[in-house]
Protein backbone atom coordinates (compact mmCIF):
# COMPACT_ATOMS: atom_id res chain seq x y z
CA UNK A 1 0.00 0.00 0.00
CA UNK A 2 2.72 2.63 0.75
CA UNK A 3 4.46 1.36 -2.23
CA UNK A 4 1.50 2.06 -4.19
CA UNK A 5 0.79 5.92 -2.40
CA UNK A 6 4.51 6.61 -2.98
CA UNK A 7 4.69 5.31 -6.87
CA UNK A 8 1.11 7.89 -7.05
CA UNK A 9 2.89 10.51 -5.29
CA UNK A 10 6.18 10.47 -7.56
CA UNK A 11 3.87 10.24 -10.47
CA UNK A 12 2.18 13.42 -9.85
CA UNK A 13 5.38 15.06 -9.28
CA UNK A 14 6.81 14.12 -12.45
CA UNK A 15 3.41 15.86 -14.21
CA UNK A 16 3.85 18.99 -12.09
CA UNK A 17 7.38 18.94 -13.38
CA UNK A 18 6.07 19.26 -17.23
CA UNK A 19 4.12 22.22 -16.77
CA UNK A 20 6.07 24.97 -17.40
CA UNK A 21 3.95 27.58 -16.15
CA UNK A 22 3.03 26.08 -12.43
CA UNK A 23 6.88 25.07 -12.28
CA UNK A 24 7.98 28.58 -12.57
CA UNK A 25 5.03 29.50 -9.93
CA UNK A 26 6.49 27.21 -7.72
CA UNK A 27 10.00 28.15 -7.91
CA UNK A 28 8.87 31.98 -7.44
CA UNK A 29 7.18 31.02 -4.56
CA UNK A 30 10.40 29.25 -2.76
CA UNK A 31 12.69 32.44 -3.96
CA UNK A 32 10.16 34.73 -2.15
CA UNK A 33 10.28 32.45 1.26
CA UNK A 34 13.69 32.12 0.87
CA UNK A 35 14.20 36.41 0.52
CA UNK A 36 11.90 37.09 3.16
CA UNK A 37 13.45 34.87 5.83
CA UNK A 38 17.08 36.08 4.72
CA UNK A 39 16.16 39.62 4.84
CA UNK A 40 14.38 38.93 8.10
CA UNK A 41 18.00 37.66 9.80
CA UNK A 42 19.75 40.53 8.17
CA UNK A 43 17.54 43.38 9.79
CA UNK A 44 16.94 41.69 12.81
CA UNK A 45 21.38 41.74 13.09
CA UNK A 46 21.23 45.35 11.37
CA UNK A 47 18.10 46.91 14.59
CA UNK A 48 20.15 44.76 16.96
CA UNK A 49 23.63 46.04 16.73
CA UNK A 50 21.83 49.35 16.35
CA UNK A 51 19.99 49.93 19.58
CA UNK A 52 18.99 46.14 20.93
CA UNK A 53 16.38 44.12 21.29
CA UNK A 54 14.07 46.91 22.07
CA UNK A 55 15.19 48.28 18.25
CA UNK A 56 13.99 45.00 16.81
CA UNK A 57 11.20 44.30 18.25
CA UNK A 58 9.87 47.79 16.74
CA UNK A 59 11.02 47.54 13.27
CA UNK A 60 9.63 43.71 13.47
CA UNK A 61 6.61 45.35 14.67
CA UNK A 62 6.77 48.30 11.97
CA UNK A 63 7.41 46.25 8.49
CA UNK A 64 4.42 44.46 9.51
CA UNK A 65 1.88 47.48 9.98
CA UNK A 66 1.53 48.82 6.03
CA UNK A 67 0.83 44.86 5.16
CA UNK A 68 -1.80 44.94 7.91
CA UNK A 69 -4.07 47.68 6.14
CA UNK A 70 -3.21 46.30 3.09
CA UNK A 71 -4.38 42.43 3.49
CA UNK A 72 -8.08 43.32 3.48
CA UNK A 73 -8.50 44.12 0.44
CA UNK A 74 -5.64 41.96 -1.56
CA UNK A 75 -8.29 38.83 -1.47
CA UNK A 76 -10.56 41.65 -3.25
CA UNK A 77 -8.13 42.46 -6.12
CA UNK A 78 -6.83 38.75 -6.61
CA UNK A 79 -10.45 38.30 -7.30
CA UNK A 80 -10.80 40.98 -9.82
CA UNK A 81 -7.45 41.05 -11.82
CA UNK A 82 -5.02 38.64 -13.52
CA UNK A 83 -3.00 36.85 -10.35
CA UNK A 84 0.23 36.87 -12.10
CA UNK A 85 0.22 40.53 -12.51
CA UNK A 86 0.00 41.38 -9.26
CA UNK A 87 2.60 38.86 -8.11
CA UNK A 88 5.11 40.30 -10.61
CA UNK A 89 4.61 43.57 -8.67
CA UNK A 90 5.14 41.78 -5.44
CA UNK A 91 8.64 40.32 -6.68
CA UNK A 92 9.48 44.01 -7.83
CA UNK A 93 8.45 45.70 -5.44
CA UNK A 94 10.37 43.07 -2.76
CA UNK A 95 13.54 43.46 -5.14
CA UNK A 96 13.88 46.92 -5.17
CA UNK A 97 13.14 47.67 -1.34
CA UNK A 98 15.95 44.74 -0.71
CA UNK A 99 18.20 46.27 -3.06
CA UNK A 100 17.78 49.65 -1.58
CA UNK A 101 18.71 48.22 1.92
CA UNK A 102 21.86 47.06 0.42
CA UNK A 103 22.85 50.07 -0.94
CA UNK A 104 22.12 52.26 2.25
CA UNK A 105 24.30 49.97 4.52
CA UNK A 106 26.94 49.60 1.60
CA UNK A 107 27.16 53.78 1.86
CA UNK A 108 26.88 53.73 5.74
CA UNK A 109 23.36 55.72 5.62
CA UNK A 110 21.35 55.90 8.43
CA UNK A 111 20.24 52.78 10.05
CA UNK A 112 16.26 54.75 9.25
CA UNK A 113 16.75 53.97 5.79
CA UNK A 114 17.22 50.20 5.96
CA UNK A 115 14.49 50.14 8.66
CA UNK A 116 12.40 52.21 5.90
CA UNK A 117 13.47 49.71 3.36
CA UNK A 118 12.53 46.95 5.11
CA UNK A 119 9.49 48.05 5.85
CA UNK A 120 8.63 48.42 1.83
CA UNK A 121 9.95 45.26 1.29
CA UNK A 122 7.22 43.28 3.65
CA UNK A 123 4.20 45.68 2.32
CA UNK A 124 3.96 42.43 -0.38
CA UNK A 125 3.50 39.89 2.37
CA UNK A 126 -0.22 40.47 2.34
CA UNK A 127 -0.51 40.13 -1.64
CA UNK A 128 1.60 36.95 -1.99
CA UNK A 129 0.32 33.73 -0.56
CA UNK A 130 -3.63 34.57 -1.28
CA UNK A 131 -2.71 35.36 -4.89
CA UNK A 132 -0.40 32.27 -5.67
CA UNK A 133 -2.91 30.49 -4.08
CA UNK A 134 -5.48 31.81 -6.45
CA UNK A 135 -3.09 31.78 -9.44
CA UNK A 136 -2.09 27.69 -9.12
CA UNK A 137 -5.39 26.40 -9.73
CA UNK A 138 -5.29 28.26 -13.08
CA UNK A 139 -2.46 26.31 -14.19
CA UNK A 140 -2.92 23.08 -13.48
CA UNK A 141 -3.96 20.68 -16.40
CA UNK A 142 -5.93 18.24 -13.75
CA UNK A 143 -6.46 17.37 -10.24
CA UNK A 144 -3.88 15.70 -9.37
CA UNK A 145 -1.07 17.93 -11.18
CA UNK A 146 -2.85 20.74 -8.57
CA UNK A 147 -2.16 18.34 -5.09
CA UNK A 148 1.35 17.23 -6.68
CA UNK A 149 2.08 21.67 -6.56
CA UNK A 150 0.53 21.66 -3.40
CA UNK A 151 3.03 19.63 -1.95
CA UNK A 152 5.80 21.53 -3.83
CA UNK A 153 4.62 24.50 -2.38
CA UNK A 154 5.16 23.46 1.30
CA UNK A 155 8.38 21.37 0.21
CA UNK A 156 10.14 24.41 -1.19
CA UNK A 157 8.78 27.00 1.68
CA UNK A 158 10.59 24.93 4.19
CA UNK A 159 13.14 24.82 2.37
CA UNK A 160 13.72 28.58 1.57
CA UNK A 161 12.86 28.58 5.76
CA UNK A 162 16.21 26.78 5.91
CA UNK A 163 18.47 28.10 2.60
CA UNK A 164 17.32 31.31 3.99
CA UNK A 165 18.61 31.96 6.98
CA UNK A 166 21.78 29.79 6.00
CA UNK A 167 22.92 31.84 3.32
CA UNK A 168 22.44 34.88 6.30
CA UNK A 169 24.52 33.12 8.54
CA UNK A 170 27.27 33.12 5.78
CA UNK A 171 27.04 35.81 4.51
CA UNK A 172 27.15 37.71 7.77
CA UNK A 173 30.02 35.79 8.62
CA UNK A 174 32.55 36.68 5.54
CA UNK A 175 30.87 39.91 4.47
CA UNK A 176 27.85 41.56 6.83
CA UNK A 177 24.36 42.60 6.42
CA UNK A 178 24.39 44.31 3.33
CA UNK A 179 25.73 41.47 1.00
CA UNK A 180 22.47 39.36 2.54
CA UNK A 181 20.00 42.48 1.70
CA UNK A 182 21.83 42.50 -1.76
CA UNK A 183 21.38 38.43 -2.36
CA UNK A 184 17.88 39.35 -1.29
CA UNK A 185 17.16 41.75 -4.15
CA UNK A 186 18.97 38.92 -6.62
CA UNK A 187 16.24 36.14 -5.61
CA UNK A 188 13.26 38.51 -5.37
CA UNK A 189 14.09 39.84 -9.39
CA UNK A 190 14.51 36.25 -10.24
CA UNK A 191 11.70 35.06 -9.19
CA UNK A 192 9.71 38.30 -10.85
CA UNK A 193 11.98 36.73 -14.07
CA UNK A 194 10.31 33.57 -12.99
CA UNK A 195 6.50 34.59 -12.81
CA UNK A 196 7.18 37.12 -16.47
CA UNK A 197 7.97 33.75 -17.71
CA UNK A 198 4.72 32.11 -17.28
CA UNK A 199 2.93 34.50 -20.54
CA UNK A 200 -0.54 34.92 -21.32
CA UNK A 201 -3.80 32.37 -20.43
CA UNK A 202 -4.41 33.60 -16.71
CA UNK A 203 -7.73 35.14 -17.06
CA UNK A 204 -9.24 37.95 -14.75
CA UNK A 205 -12.44 36.87 -12.93
CA UNK A 206 -13.35 40.41 -12.41
CA UNK A 207 -16.02 39.86 -14.62
CA UNK A 208 -19.77 39.79 -13.06
CA UNK A 209 -22.00 41.65 -11.07
CA UNK A 210 -19.95 42.23 -7.46
CA UNK A 211 -21.18 43.91 -4.72
CA UNK A 212 -18.57 46.11 -4.14
CA UNK A 213 -15.11 45.90 -2.40
CA UNK A 214 -16.63 46.68 1.58
CA UNK A 215 -19.63 44.11 0.19
CA UNK A 216 -17.22 41.23 -0.53
CA UNK A 217 -15.44 42.07 2.35
CA UNK A 218 -18.26 41.89 4.54
CA UNK A 219 -18.94 38.30 2.90
CA UNK A 220 -16.05 37.27 3.71
CA UNK A 221 -15.95 38.29 7.32
CA UNK A 222 -19.34 36.98 7.93
CA UNK A 223 -17.78 33.50 6.13
CA UNK A 224 -15.58 32.83 8.76
CA UNK A 225 -16.99 34.80 12.16
CA UNK A 226 -20.01 32.26 10.98
CA UNK A 227 -17.52 29.50 10.45
CA UNK A 228 -17.14 27.92 14.61
CA UNK A 229 -14.17 25.16 12.47
CA UNK A 230 -12.54 27.65 10.45
CA UNK A 231 -12.66 30.49 13.18
CA UNK A 232 -11.31 28.32 15.89
CA UNK A 233 -8.67 27.41 13.20
CA UNK A 234 -7.59 31.24 12.89
CA UNK A 235 -7.63 32.05 16.21
CA UNK A 236 -5.10 29.21 17.17
CA UNK A 237 -3.21 30.03 13.81
CA UNK A 238 -3.15 33.57 15.40
CA UNK A 239 -1.58 32.65 18.79
CA UNK A 240 1.13 30.94 16.89
CA UNK A 241 2.00 33.49 14.64
CA UNK A 242 2.22 35.89 17.94
CA UNK A 243 4.81 33.44 19.47
CA UNK A 244 6.98 33.41 16.12
CA UNK A 245 6.51 37.36 16.47
CA UNK A 246 7.93 36.79 19.92
CA UNK A 247 10.77 34.35 18.71
CA UNK A 248 11.93 36.00 16.14
CA UNK A 249 12.93 39.22 18.60
CA UNK A 250 13.96 37.09 21.34
CA UNK A 251 16.63 34.72 19.20
CA UNK A 252 18.66 37.60 18.20
CA UNK A 253 19.15 38.01 22.09
CA UNK A 254 20.13 34.80 22.57
CA UNK A 255 22.10 33.75 20.06
CA UNK A 256 24.42 36.34 20.74
CA UNK A 257 23.91 37.04 24.45
CA UNK A 258 22.90 34.05 25.68
CA UNK A 259 24.51 31.33 23.90
CA UNK A 260 27.60 33.52 22.72
CA UNK A 261 27.45 32.22 19.18
CA UNK A 262 27.32 35.76 17.43
CA UNK A 263 25.60 37.56 14.48
CA UNK A 264 25.59 34.27 12.15
CA UNK A 265 24.36 32.20 15.34
CA UNK A 266 21.08 34.28 14.31
CA UNK A 267 21.07 33.11 10.97
CA UNK A 268 22.21 29.52 12.16
CA UNK A 269 19.17 29.04 14.49
CA UNK A 270 16.79 29.80 12.03
CA UNK A 271 18.10 27.72 9.53
CA UNK A 272 17.55 24.57 11.91
CA UNK A 273 13.89 25.91 12.40
CA UNK A 274 13.98 25.66 8.63
CA UNK A 275 15.70 21.91 8.35
CA UNK A 276 13.24 20.77 10.71
CA UNK A 277 10.31 22.56 8.55
CA UNK A 278 11.60 21.07 5.70
CA UNK A 279 11.65 17.27 7.58
CA UNK A 280 7.95 17.87 9.13
CA UNK A 281 6.92 18.80 5.27
CA UNK A 282 7.97 15.60 3.96
CA UNK A 283 6.17 14.12 6.87
CA UNK A 284 2.90 16.23 6.04
CA UNK A 285 2.42 14.58 3.20
CA UNK A 286 0.60 11.56 4.90
CA UNK A 287 -2.64 14.28 5.80
CA UNK A 288 -3.36 15.34 2.21
CA UNK A 289 -6.29 13.77 1.27
CA UNK A 290 -6.94 12.48 5.03
CA UNK A 291 -10.02 13.34 7.19
CA UNK A 292 -9.48 13.66 11.35
CA UNK A 293 -7.36 16.67 10.75
CA UNK A 294 -8.39 18.14 14.20
CA UNK A 295 -5.99 15.92 16.12
CA UNK A 296 -2.74 16.54 14.24
CA UNK A 297 -3.64 20.47 14.34
CA UNK A 298 -3.44 20.35 18.13
CA UNK A 299 -0.39 18.01 18.45
CA UNK A 300 1.41 20.32 16.41
CA UNK A 301 0.53 23.48 17.96
CA UNK A 302 1.52 22.05 21.24
CA UNK A 303 4.80 20.56 19.48
CA UNK A 304 5.56 24.12 18.08
CA UNK A 305 5.48 25.28 21.67
CA UNK A 306 6.94 22.85 24.26
CA UNK A 307 10.83 22.78 22.46
CA UNK A 308 10.72 26.66 23.26
CA UNK A 309 10.55 26.11 26.80
CA UNK A 310 13.17 23.07 27.06
CA UNK A 311 15.79 26.22 25.28
CA UNK A 312 14.85 28.42 28.29
CA UNK A 313 15.51 25.64 30.72
CA UNK A 314 18.49 24.23 28.86
CA UNK A 315 20.43 27.31 27.06
CA UNK A 316 22.81 25.26 25.41
CA UNK A 317 23.45 25.84 21.63
CA UNK A 318 23.45 21.99 20.68
CA UNK A 319 19.43 22.19 22.51
CA UNK A 320 18.73 25.02 20.99
CA UNK A 321 19.69 23.48 17.64
CA UNK A 322 17.02 20.65 17.60
CA UNK A 323 14.65 22.17 19.73
CA UNK A 324 13.99 24.78 16.83
CA UNK A 325 14.45 21.71 14.34
CA UNK A 326 11.12 19.80 16.56
CA UNK A 327 9.32 23.72 16.53
CA UNK A 328 9.70 23.69 12.63
CA UNK A 329 8.98 20.18 12.12
CA UNK A 330 5.17 20.75 14.00
CA UNK A 331 4.95 23.75 12.19
CA UNK A 332 4.93 22.35 8.84
CA UNK A 333 2.02 19.49 9.87
CA UNK A 334 0.42 22.52 11.52
CA UNK A 335 0.75 24.58 8.26
CA UNK A 336 -1.14 21.09 6.93
CA UNK A 337 -3.58 20.22 8.67
CA UNK A 338 -4.88 23.82 9.28
CA UNK A 339 -4.92 25.11 5.63
CA UNK A 340 -6.84 21.91 4.43
CA UNK A 341 -9.46 22.38 6.95
CA UNK A 342 -10.08 25.96 6.23
CA UNK A 343 -10.30 24.54 2.51
CA UNK A 344 -12.85 22.15 3.02
CA UNK A 345 -15.35 24.12 5.39
CA UNK A 346 -15.00 27.24 3.12
CA UNK A 347 -17.42 27.69 -0.18
CA UNK A 348 -14.53 28.26 -2.26
CA UNK A 349 -16.18 31.40 -4.05
CA UNK A 350 -15.23 32.96 -0.48
CA UNK A 351 -12.23 31.30 0.12
CA UNK A 352 -9.99 33.85 -1.30
CA UNK A 353 -11.45 36.38 0.89
CA UNK A 354 -11.39 33.94 4.31
CA UNK A 355 -7.28 33.62 3.52
CA UNK A 356 -7.36 37.37 2.83
CA UNK A 357 -8.42 37.79 6.28
CA UNK A 358 -6.27 35.29 7.84
CA UNK A 359 -3.60 36.96 6.40
CA UNK A 360 -4.65 40.01 8.26
CA UNK A 361 -5.06 37.76 11.72
CA UNK A 362 -1.22 36.60 10.52
CA UNK A 363 0.30 40.32 10.01
CA UNK A 364 -1.06 41.35 13.02
CA UNK A 365 -0.34 38.53 15.25
CA UNK A 366 3.32 38.76 14.20
CA UNK A 367 3.45 42.56 14.70
CA UNK A 368 2.49 42.25 17.96
CA UNK A 369 4.41 39.59 18.99
CA UNK A 370 7.31 41.65 18.02
CA UNK A 371 6.40 44.42 20.19
CA UNK A 372 5.78 42.52 22.93
CA UNK A 373 9.03 40.73 22.90
CA UNK A 374 10.87 43.47 24.58
CA UNK A 375 8.40 44.00 26.94
CA UNK A 376 9.08 39.96 28.29
CA UNK A 377 12.94 40.47 27.78
CA UNK A 378 12.77 43.27 30.37
CA UNK A 379 10.51 41.66 32.39
CA UNK A 380 11.33 37.72 32.50
CA UNK A 381 14.46 37.95 31.17
CA UNK A 382 15.57 35.58 27.48
CA UNK A 383 14.83 32.40 29.00
CA UNK A 384 11.96 33.33 30.92
CA UNK A 385 10.05 34.82 27.71
CA UNK A 386 11.23 31.32 26.10
CA UNK A 387 9.55 29.60 28.74
CA UNK A 388 6.57 31.87 28.45
CA UNK A 389 5.61 31.64 25.02
CA UNK A 390 6.44 28.06 25.04
CA UNK A 391 3.67 26.89 26.99
CA UNK A 392 1.36 29.19 25.33
CA UNK A 393 0.31 27.15 22.82
CA UNK A 394 0.29 23.51 24.54
CA UNK A 395 -2.05 25.07 27.18
CA UNK A 396 -4.36 26.18 24.27
CA UNK A 397 -3.83 22.76 22.73
CA UNK A 398 -5.62 21.55 25.58
CA UNK A 399 -8.05 23.86 25.92
CA UNK A 400 -9.53 23.61 22.24
CA UNK A 401 -9.38 20.10 22.81
CA UNK A 402 -13.46 19.67 22.36
CA UNK A 403 -13.30 22.19 19.58
CA UNK A 404 -10.84 20.72 17.79
CA UNK A 405 -12.42 17.21 18.34
CA UNK A 406 -15.60 18.31 16.56
CA UNK A 407 -13.98 19.68 13.80
CA UNK A 408 -13.01 15.58 12.78
CA UNK A 409 -16.75 15.00 13.17
CA UNK A 410 -17.36 18.30 10.43
CA UNK A 411 -14.74 16.00 8.09
CA UNK A 412 -15.70 13.11 8.23
CA UNK A 413 -16.64 11.44 4.65
CA UNK A 414 -16.51 7.95 4.24
CA UNK A 415 -13.62 6.86 2.07
CA UNK A 416 -15.57 4.16 0.19
CA UNK A 417 -17.53 7.29 -1.05
CA UNK A 418 -15.06 9.32 -2.48
CA UNK A 419 -12.84 6.28 -3.71
CA UNK A 420 -16.52 5.78 -6.11
CA UNK A 421 -16.66 9.38 -7.14
CA UNK A 422 -12.79 8.92 -8.13
CA UNK A 423 -13.77 5.75 -10.46
CA UNK A 424 -16.42 7.64 -12.47
CA UNK A 425 -15.84 9.46 -16.06
CA UNK A 426 -17.04 12.32 -15.19
CA UNK A 427 -16.30 12.96 -11.51
CA UNK A 428 -12.49 11.81 -11.86
CA UNK A 429 -11.03 15.24 -12.79
CA UNK A 430 -12.55 17.60 -10.10
CA UNK A 431 -10.23 18.76 -7.24
CA UNK A 432 -10.13 16.58 -3.61
CA UNK A 433 -12.48 19.56 -2.52
CA UNK A 434 -15.31 19.33 -5.18
CA UNK A 435 -15.46 15.74 -4.35
CA UNK A 436 -15.51 16.37 -0.94
CA UNK A 437 -18.06 18.44 -1.24
CA UNK A 438 -19.79 15.99 -3.53
CA UNK A 439 -19.42 12.87 -1.83
CA UNK A 440 -21.14 15.12 1.37
CA UNK A 441 -24.35 15.22 -1.11
CA UNK A 442 -24.50 11.87 -2.22
CA UNK A 443 -27.93 9.66 -1.21
CA UNK A 444 -28.69 6.01 -1.52
CA UNK A 445 -30.74 4.04 -3.22
CA UNK A 446 -31.72 0.13 -3.91
CA UNK A 447 -33.37 -1.48 -6.65
CA UNK A 448 -34.31 -5.31 -7.04
CA UNK A 449 -33.74 -7.30 -10.12
CA UNK A 450 -36.14 -5.68 -12.86
CA UNK A 451 -36.53 -2.90 -11.07
CA UNK A 452 -36.99 0.47 -13.41
CA UNK A 453 -34.39 2.83 -12.04
CA UNK A 454 -35.41 6.07 -14.61
CA UNK A 455 -38.18 5.37 -16.88
CA UNK A 456 -38.03 7.21 -20.65
CA UNK A 457 -39.50 10.38 -20.71
CA UNK A 458 -39.44 11.15 -17.07
CA UNK A 459 -38.18 14.46 -15.88
CA UNK A 460 -34.41 13.88 -14.51
CA UNK A 461 -33.48 15.44 -11.36
CA UNK A 462 -30.99 12.68 -9.90
CA UNK A 463 -27.78 11.32 -11.45
CA UNK A 464 -27.03 7.87 -10.55
CA UNK A 465 -23.92 6.40 -9.58
CA UNK A 466 -23.65 2.65 -9.34
CA UNK A 467 -21.67 1.09 -6.25
CA UNK A 468 -23.16 -2.59 -6.61
CA UNK A 469 -24.73 -4.53 -8.93
CA UNK A 470 -25.29 -3.69 -13.40
CA UNK A 471 -28.38 -2.67 -15.37
CA UNK A 472 -29.74 -2.78 -18.95
CA UNK A 473 -30.24 0.36 -20.94
CA UNK A 474 -33.03 0.35 -23.22
CA UNK A 475 -34.94 3.65 -25.56
CA UNK A 476 -37.90 2.78 -27.11
CA UNK A 477 -37.95 -1.01 -26.11
CA UNK A 478 -34.22 -1.54 -27.57
CA UNK A 479 -31.69 -2.66 -25.41
CA UNK A 480 -28.33 -0.23 -26.21
CA UNK A 481 -26.16 -0.74 -22.95
CA UNK A 482 -25.04 -2.36 -19.82
CA UNK A 483 -23.77 -0.06 -16.82
CA UNK A 484 -21.56 -1.72 -13.92
CA UNK A 485 -20.07 -0.47 -10.88
CA UNK A 486 -18.78 3.07 -11.26
CA UNK A 487 -20.94 3.44 -14.09
CA UNK A 488 -23.11 6.68 -13.57
CA UNK A 489 -26.57 7.17 -15.35
CA UNK A 490 -29.18 10.60 -15.59
CA UNK A 491 -26.37 12.87 -16.50
CA UNK A 492 -28.26 13.93 -20.29
CA UNK A 493 -31.63 15.03 -18.53
CA UNK A 494 -30.07 17.24 -16.35
CA UNK A 495 -27.20 18.72 -18.28
CA UNK A 496 -29.98 19.13 -21.53
CA UNK A 497 -32.61 20.37 -19.44
CA UNK A 498 -34.67 17.68 -20.84
CA UNK A 499 -36.74 14.12 -19.90
CA UNK A 500 -34.88 10.80 -20.00
CA UNK A 501 -33.53 9.51 -22.73
CA UNK A 502 -33.68 5.94 -22.02
CA UNK A 503 -35.18 3.55 -19.19
CA UNK A 504 -32.73 2.00 -17.09
CA UNK A 505 -33.68 -1.71 -15.37
CA UNK A 506 -31.84 -3.31 -12.75
CA UNK A 507 -30.43 -6.65 -13.98
CA UNK A 508 -29.56 -8.22 -10.04
CA UNK A 509 -29.96 -6.12 -6.76
CA UNK A 510 -28.02 -3.14 -7.23
CA UNK A 511 -26.76 -0.19 -4.67
CA UNK A 512 -27.05 3.25 -5.93
CA UNK A 513 -25.37 6.50 -4.54
CA UNK A 514 -27.54 9.67 -5.91
CA UNK A 515 -26.95 13.18 -6.66
CA UNK A 516 -29.54 16.13 -6.71
CA UNK A 517 -29.12 18.17 -9.63
CA UNK A 518 -27.80 21.54 -8.03
CA UNK A 519 -24.68 20.21 -6.49
CA UNK A 520 -23.75 18.32 -9.80
CA UNK A 521 -24.43 21.24 -11.65
CA UNK A 522 -22.18 23.64 -9.52
CA UNK A 523 -19.13 21.48 -9.34
CA UNK A 524 -19.69 19.65 -12.82
CA UNK A 525 -20.03 22.41 -15.35
CA UNK A 526 -17.30 24.66 -13.28
CA UNK A 527 -14.73 22.51 -13.98
CA UNK A 528 -13.42 22.09 -17.58
CA UNK A 529 -12.08 18.87 -17.58
CA UNK A 530 -15.15 17.35 -16.07
CA UNK A 531 -17.59 19.31 -18.02
CA UNK A 532 -15.30 18.08 -21.24
CA UNK A 533 -16.08 14.26 -20.46
CA UNK A 534 -19.48 15.49 -19.32
CA UNK A 535 -20.37 16.51 -22.58
CA UNK A 536 -18.65 13.16 -24.59
CA UNK A 537 -20.69 10.95 -22.20
CA UNK A 538 -24.06 12.90 -22.71
CA UNK A 539 -23.21 12.70 -26.52
CA UNK A 540 -21.85 8.90 -26.59
CA UNK A 541 -25.59 7.63 -25.25
CA UNK A 542 -27.54 10.42 -26.93
CA UNK A 543 -30.19 8.74 -29.61
CA UNK A 544 -28.58 10.47 -32.55
CA UNK A 545 -25.35 8.02 -31.64
CA UNK A 546 -27.20 5.12 -32.06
Amino acid sequence: MGTTTNSARLAALGELCTNRALRRAELAWGGFHAAEWASLVALSVVAYEADGARAVGLVLFARMVPSAFVAPFVAVIGDRYRRERILLVVHLIRGTACLAAAAALALDAPPIIVYVSAVLAAVPLAAHRPCHLALVPLLARSPRELSASNVAALTLESAAVLAGPLVAAVLLAVSGPAAVFGACAAISFLSFAAIAGIGAGTPSTGAGVRPGVRGELREGVHALAGNPPVRLVVALFGAQTFVRGVLGVTLVVVAIDVLGIGEPGVGTLMAAFGLGGLAGALAGISLVGRGGLGRPFQLSLAGWGLPLVLIGIWPETGVALVALAVSGFANSLLDVAGFTSMQEHVDERLLGRVFGLFELVVIVAVALGSLTAPVLLDVLGSRGALIAIGVLLPGLAVLAHGGLGRIDDGMAVRADELDLLRRTEIFAPLSYASLRRLASSLGEQRAQVGEAIVRQGDDGEVVYVIVEGCAAVSRDGEPVDELGPHDTFGEAALILDAPRNATVTALEPMLLRTLGREPFLAEVTGNRLSKDALDRLVAARSPAAR
